[in-house]
């Protein structure tokens, strides 16, 4: 039996190609003692607020269907906006030439931020031109989170 997230994703996953759009992420969480499921859509054209509210119809009636979570939960559409988040090596190279923040894993007990252009990603590194034209790696099982950093 497929576990209850993988079964989430199928789901979303079906729900935003019957809508002609791609699963960005898929997140469950909790807000004031409520579950949140929280799916993440994007469209080549942009995202509306009609698409999303169609792909949260859509996603609803198969969840209510398949019932994979237990307790009751808020469902969320919504954009990746222009900090989407940086999942992979691989979103990060379909971003190439943007730029993007990266918190490290915590080392010591401090936290440590790099910015910069995403300039090349090669094996497991991601190499970002910061400011100034000093150019940086960043060994990606290093990466706590990474976003885009479009509004710069």
């Amino acid at each position: 039996m497929a576990s209850p997230g993988t079964v989430l994703e199928e789901l979303a996953r079906l729900a935003c190609q019957q809508e002609g759009a791609e699963l960005w992420d898929v997140e469950r969480t909790s807000a004031g003692g409520h579950q949140v499921l929280r799916v993440t859509v994007d469209h080549p054209e942009g995202v509306t607020m009609p698409l999303l509210e169609r792909v949260s119809r859509r996603l609803s009636r198969a969840l209510d269907a398949a019932d994979p979570l237990e307790g009751s939960y808020a469902l969320e559409c919504e954009s990746p906006g222009p900090q989407r988040r940086l999942r992979s090596l691989e979103d990060c190279r379909r971003f190439l030439g943007e730029w993007a923040r990266v918190r490290l894993l915590p080392r010591d007990g401090k936290k440590k931020t790099v910015s910069g252009r995403i300039r090349a990603v090669v094996d497991d590194m991601l190499w970002l031109s910061q400011e100034g034209g000093e150019d940086v790696s960043v060994a990606w099982p290093e990466v706590q989170r990474a976003n885009l950093d479009q509004e710069r």
